[in-house]
């Protein structure tokens, strides 16, 4: 559970102190990000100057298609807020 202490006993049986199962998966997901960030920079072969974002200009329309199978265009979202996750399993 979040909030408890993860607590265990040395080799002389004596217990340790104690950190949050928070503090621990925080610093385990920061750890595992930054191995990905660097990762990602040594394989990825892309230049950043290759990539301009899209300045005082819409983005280019697309088209998506939901885990429902519904279709879904860019064009429709017009003025509101969207945010794309990519989720991937491998």
């Amino acid at each position: 559970m979040i909030g408890r202490c993860l607590k265990g006993k040395s080799a002389a049986g004596s217990r340790t102190k104690g950190i949050s199962v928070g503090a621990a998966s925080l610093v385990v997901t920061t750890g595992l990000f930054a191995l990905y960030l660097v990762l990602l920079k040594l394989f990825s072969g892309a230049d950043a100057e290759q990539f301009t974002p899209y300045k005082n200009q819409p983005a280019p329309n697309f088209t998506l298609t939901d885990i429902q199978g519904r279709t879904h265009t860019l064009a429709q979202y017009r003025g509101k807020v969207v945010v794309l996750h990519f989720w991937a399993t491998w």
